[in-house]
This record gives structure tokens, sequence and C-alpha cells, in this order.
């Protein structure tokens, strides 16, 4: 047996290496390699090359330095869709999703709704209620370019078309015309 094959970095290897608790570094290994975690598990012993090697163990680094999981792969998951998540939003959580459940249990199927989402980060409330609710008008504000920006990105990207983006500082940044909502 060749005595370097013994010693080759696997999949396996690399993730007990990286110090890291099990989900966290699945996840950056999983982004790492653009595969998901169950393929990690079915390949545990294959060897994994330098170069994504060098880019987990870098990332493994900024995660054992406190950075979010989130903003390390760029991505959250919330409400069953993939939201963009930079530095310049805060991290969707998941107790927020039983905001939005109780959002949505107001808001009744099949109408025309009026939705304010004041301080709107990254889209995270406004495209969920948007996208359970597509007969409603959401209205998304936020006092920062940047976290519009990242909203309105995840618009696109998920395809809902029934959010406005308006930047200002909570209810300054609402139409004048726009006198009545369902829910804020």
């Amino acid at each position: 047996s060749d005595p370097a094959a013994a010693d080759a970095l696997t999949v396996r290897r690399a993730l007990v290496q990286s110090g890291l608790v099990p989900v966290d570094a699945q996840v950056l290994l999983a982004h790492v390699l653009g595969v998901g975690r169950a393929w990690l598990i079915a390949h545990a012993t294959d060897p994994l090359a330098r170069d994504p090697a060098d880019a987990f163990f870098a990332l493994a680094k900024r995660r054992r330095e406190g950075e979010p999981v989130a903003y390390l792969t760029g991505r959250r998951e919330f409400h069953g869709l993939d939201l963009e998540v930079t530095p310049a939003v805060l991290i969707p959580r998941p107790e927020t999703e039983t905001l939005v459940e109780c959002a949505l249990g107001r808001l009744p199927a099949g109408r025309a709704l009026a939705v304010a989402d004041l301080g709107t980060g990254s889209g995270a409330i406004a495209l969920a209620i948007a996208s359970e609710r597509p007969d409603a008008r959401v209205l998304a504000t936020d006092a920062s370019r940047d976290a519009l920006a990242v909203a309105r990105r995840n618009a696109v990207r998920l395809g809902i078309a029934n959010v406005a983006f308006a930047q200002g500082d909570w209810y300054a940044a609402l139409p004048p015309d726009a006198t009545t909502f369902d829910l804020i």
C-alpha cells in the first residue's frame, strides 16, 4: 500500500481537521465544492484536491474567528426561500419565520392586500409574504441603499414581482399617497 495515499486529505478528514462543529464544516465544504451535504456523506473517503481544500480551510479559519456561516457562503434559507445575504444586512433568524407565519395567518389568501415591511434588510419577510400571497402588494423599505440592493437582487432571482422597494427611514420611506395597509 502507498503510504502517501494513506495520508491523502479526504472529505471526512478535511471536515474533522477544520476545527468546526460538524454542521458548519459540512455547510462550508459543500459550498466550496458546489454540492449538497448528502454528497459529502456519500463521498466521505474521496480525496479532496488542494485548491478546494485551501478555500475550505480559509473559510473554516474565518468561521473559527466568529464570522457567521451565512456571510461566508453568501446565502441563508428562510421560509423556503434561498436568500442572498451580505454584511449589509442582518442574517434572517429562524424565529422570524414564526413572525411570517403569524402575518400570513392574518392575511387572507386570494385577496388584494397591502403590506409594508419597514427595515426589510435582505427582504426575507417581504419576500416570504409576497411569495405566499401573490395577490398582495408588498412595499419593502430600508434606510440602507446596500440592504435594498440585496433585497432587490433576491426578489429578481426568486422571480417575486409583487414587491416594491423604497429607500428611507421607517415610515418616511412610504409614498405620501400610501395611507392604508392591511399589515405593517
